[in-house]
Formats: C-alpha cells, sequence, structure tokens
C-alpha cells in the first residue's frame, strides 16, 4: 500500500474523534479490532478507536467494516490500523499506526491513563500538530 500523497481528510477525524468521545472509557481496547461484542454496542462491547468506526454508521458508509477479534476492512480488503488510517482518512500509513495503534506506541505523559483517554490525546496532538485545532483539549 503505498503513502497518501493528499492531504489528509482532518475534518473526517475531527468527525471520528467526536464518535469516540461518547463511547465509555471501559469500552476501550487498544490491543484488538473488537476484543467482545455484547448483546449490543453499548452494552459489552470492547473495540479499539478503528473498531468502534467500523461499527458505526458514517465509516461503514465508507467502507469500514469491524468483522472480528483482529479482522478490521476496508471495501472488504483486510488491512490493519494504518492501512485503514490511509485508506479513510488519506493518513500517511505511520500516522494512522501511530494514532490508531496499540498502547506501545503511547506518549510518555499518556502512560497510565486509560485506552480511550490515549486515543483521544494522539488524535488530539496530531490535529494540532497540523494546526486543525485552535484550543487544543487534552485530557
Amino acid at each position: 500500500m503505498s503513502q497518501s500523497t493528499s492531504k489528509p481528510n482532518y475534518e473526517l477525524l475531527k468527525d471520528a474523534y467526536a464518535i469516540l468521545a461518547g463511547i465509555p472509557a471501559k469500552a476501550y481496547a487498544l490491543s484488538t479490532i473488537r476484543e467482545h461484542k455484547g448483546e449490543s454496542l453499548s452494552c459489552g462491547t470492547i473495540a479499539c478507536g478503528f473498531g468502534w468506526l467500523g461499527m458505526h454508521p458514517q465509516f461503514q458508509a465508507l467502507g469500514l467494516k469491524t468483522m472480528g477479534r483482529m479482522d478490521l476492512r476496508v471495501n472488504n480488503a483486510s488491512m490493519g490500523v494504518g492501512g485503514a488510517g490511509l485508506a479513510i482518512f488519506g493518513l500517511p500509513l505511520n500516522d494512522g499506526m501511530e494514532l490508531f495503534g496499540t498502547r506501545r506506541s503511547c506518549r510518555p505523559q499518556d502512560t497510565g491513563k486509560p485506552d480511550k483517554i490515549i486515543l483521544l490525546n494522539r488524535i488530539m496532538a496530531y490535529l494540532d500538530q497540523k494546526g486543525q485545532v485552535t484550543n487544543p483539549v487534552y485530557l
């Protein structure tokens, strides 16, 4: 998969941030696409950022689907979070992996924080670094 040569879709990334911010912290696990599927999305489901986005209608309309524990697809092609970041947001491959990857890529100031906070802080820091927010808020 090639690197993105176009500008990332920052507005869509801001939409993702808003969607992900509304999901309870206890429903996050950055280690797997979808760790557990409950009876409903609000009852027992645990997923990573892209796992949650793949269950949201806005992102499903873009071809993103959460299929299972380690199965994320964009337009029926199985891919990791870096590839999904490129395909959905136009992010460079490494940026997608850093934003949506596991806790291993956690910033020092986020060590010990819940997965949800780590993910949201990564996205906010990226948007801030790219000059896409005027008043960045870190959790």
